[in-house]
């Protein structure tokens, strides 16, 4: 009976789709199944999994798969608040490198410019004497000749 009446619905929706009852039946059969599919993510096929094996382990095990489905929502819950405290923990690291190089970022800078207003607030530098040059050699070609021979 429930077979001709999922018929008689498909039919109508394919045969009429014009209509207010195949617009009907389209956007509750077609639409908005496609919009719930288009939001699942990868955690909730791993939920469906992981349900799907207690549900095997439940049928295969008889009596004791009864104590086995008992404890699927311990499971669920297990799954969930591992996922969440994961997705925490990253969260918090990434926060802390982001402050962690921005910190040492501000305080390069205000290193910078403490340097710079510091040396700004010194007193001026005494002014520095100029070397003394020595006096040539006596002889300008003499040790100019002595270092070329050493080079060959």
């Amino acid at each position: 009976m429930l077979t001709w009446i999922f018929a008689a619905v498909v039919g109508a929706m394919l045969l009429f789709p014009q209509s207010f009852a195949g617009r009907a039946l389209r956007r509750l059969l077609v639409e908005k199944p496609a919009e719930a599919l288009s939001r699942l993510r990868r955690g909730h096929l791993g939920l469906v999994v992981l349900l799907a094996a207690m549900g095997a382990a439940a049928v295969a095990l008889g009596r004791e798969g009864v104590v086995i489905a008992g404890q699927t929502p311990e499971v669920v819950a297990w799954f969930a608040a591992f996922d969440i405290a994961t997705y925490v923990e990253v969260f918090a690291t990434a926060v802390v490198l982001i402050a962690t190089v921005r910190l040492k970022e501000v305080a390069g800078a205000v290193r910078v410019a403490l340097g710079r207003v510091l040396a700004f607030r010194r007193a001026p530098r005494s002014v520095r004497r100029p070397t003394r040059r020595r006096t040539p050699p006596a002889d300008p070609d003499g040790p100019a000749w002595g270092r070329a021979a050493a080079w060959a």
